[in-house]
Formats: C-alpha cells, sequence, structure tokens
C-alpha cells in the first residue's frame, strides 16, 4: 500500500502537506514519514514467523528516517517514561533509530547470503560464502563508525536507565542485538571445525577458523549483556527480530565450544535461561520459524 501510494519515496515524504490556515503542516508530514517505516516495519517484521526472516534492503525504499524533530512532534507523552517509571523532557536516544534501521540492512544482506552457504562435510572451507569478507567488514564498519553515545557500554547502560525513555532504549540494545546475532550468523559455522589441527587443514585456513571462534566467544559474551538488560529492562517489550535472533545464540551455547567443562556449562546454562526467556514472550512472533 506504501509503494502504491510513493510513500517509500524521499520525494513525496518531502513534499509539503499544507493545514486549512495556509501554514505547514508539520505534524502531517512527520505522520506521514511514520506511516511509512511502522507499514514498512510491519511487513518486515512479521517475516520473522518463517525460518528466513527479512532484512531492510536499501532497494526496498529510498526514504531517511525520522530526524528528532520529527520524533519530538509526534511524541506520545505516555512513553515519556524510563524504565524506572520517571518521567522525563528529553530522550537523549531519539536519534539512534537510523543506527538501528542501518544494522538491519546488514542483518538482511546477511540473511541473504548465508542462506546459500552449502555444506559439504568432504572438505574444510572457510569463509563458506565469497560475500563473507564484505560482510563482516560492514558489521565491524557498524559497529566502530557507532558515536561514543550509542555504544554498549555499562556506563551508557546506567546513564539511559537514568535518562532514556524505554521505548528508545529498547530499540537501542535491540541494535546491539542484531549486530551480534549477524556477527555470530557469519561466523558459527566455523563451530563445526572447532577440533581441527593446523595439521590437519591449510595454514591460511586453520588461521581463518580460528578467527572467527574468537569472533564467536567474542559476541556471545556481548550478546549475554545486551539480552539481560533487555528482559531487564523491557520485560516482554521487545522487537520480533529478538526471538530469533535468541535462538540463533541458544543454539550456539549448546555446542561443545560453550559447555565443554563445568565452568563454560555453568555460563552457558545462565545464558540460555536468559535466552529462553526473550523467546518464551515472543514466541507467538515466530511460531513457525523453526518447524
Amino acid at each position: 500500500m506504501c509503494q502504491e501510494l510513493g510513500l517509500h519515496k524521499e520525494e513525496t515524504l518531502k513534499a509539503p502537506i499544507t493545514a486549512p490556515d495556509g501554514t505547514l503542516d508539520y505534524v502531517a508530514m512527520a505522520l506521514r514519514r511514520r506511516i511509512f517505516w511502522s507499514c514498512f516495519c510491519i511487513d518486515k517484521f512479521s517475516s520473522t514467523s518463517t525460518n528466513r526472516p527479512q532484512g531492510f534492503e536499501i532497494g526496498d525504499y529510498d526514504v531517511r528516517p525520522p530526524t528528532v524533530a520529527e520524533s519530538k512532534i509526534l511524541r506520545d507523552p505516555l512513553q515519556a517514561y524510563t524504565v524506572d517509571k520517571v518521567l522525563i523532557d528529553e530522550d537523549p536516544l531519539m536519534d539512534s533509530i537510523g543506527e538501528y534501521l542501518s544494522i538491519l540492512e546488514i542483518f538482511g544482506d546477511i540473511t541473504k547470503y548465508m542462506s546459500r552457504a552449502k555444506t559439504d562435510s568432504s572438505s574444510v572451507i572457510w569463509p563458506p560464502i565469497k560475500e563473507h569478507e564484505d560482510l563482516n567488514r560492514r558489521m565491524e564498519l557498524w559497529a566502530t563508525s557507532l558515536p561514543d553515545i550509542y555504544k554498549f557500554t555499562p556506563n551508557n547502560i546506567k546513564l539511559y536507565r537514568e535518562t532514556a525513555s524505554e521505548n528508545y532504549i529498547n530499540f537501542w540494545l535491540c541494535s546491539h542485538a542484531i549486530y551480534c546475532a549477524g556477527m555470530l550468523s557469519l561466523h558459527r559455522g566455523s563451530l563445526a571445525y572447532s577440533d581441527l589441527s593446523s595439521a590437519e587443514i591449510p595454514t591460511e585456513t586453520y588461521e581463518r577458523i580460528q578467527t572467527s571462534i574468537a569472533s564467536c566467544k567474542t559476541h556471545v559474551d556481548i550478546a549475554m549483556e545486551v539480552f539481560s538488560k533487555l528482559r531487564d529492562f523491557c520485560g516482554c517489550n521487545v522487537l520480533p527480530y529478538m526471538g530469533y535472533a535468541a535462538y540463533i545464540f541458544a543454539t550456539v551455547l549448546m555446542t561443545s565450544t560453550f559447555s565443554s567443562d563445568p565452568i563454560l556449562y555453568n555460563r552457558s546454562s545462565k545464558g540460555l535461561a536468559v535466552l529462553f526467556d526473550t523467546i518464551k514472550v515472543s514466541q507467538f512472533l515466530f511460531a513457525g520459524s523453526f518447524s
């Protein structure tokens, strides 16, 4: 419907709307942009009920994210509360939506290309697809180019619990969960080769596999913190992709790489408990994903 109305084009959304008195109706213009993004997100999020959730592909639209000014105009007073139910006047995470949308674009490409990877038990090939290096580079660039105020750090977690709305802290945390899920989707295949020694495969392949395994471990650790905060701060108010992302991590935590000794097993069990909570509250959104 949005495409039929041309709402997926920036030239349409920036066209002026005038109020009855002849002035620009900024509320109507901001609402028009929100209508597009709401419909577009609903369409994409509905794909999480399949085993191939869609990302946000650049070719699907030519529309910029909402500005802070537009978000302020449409701000719902009922959402102007922190996770501790403290009323706030300004929201430091209101401009972070662009970062969230950009990571969904890359995640969509990862899902698309990694689904084409073929498993051949007779040989060890890593990376599994030719686009792997470029996708990894794009993910790393997203993380390193994030402004410091949007990075997932203990100081920012404490700050935004006190100063950001539950609505926007949700988007902020979800963007980091999607980032970690994307990195794990790229690299988790390497865990199948974790028992191979450098004497069994070419040195270059072995080193690439070890780099990917290390990446898996790093992003699992980060993700467990992210999902823990999502559960504690947002409860059942999670975005649909979170159930799918949690499932990806749950399958990895049950592998020998993350449960080979009592210490790792206990850590893995605690992580699985957090992930189960996320899957449980969002299971109705992706009930058919893994059948």
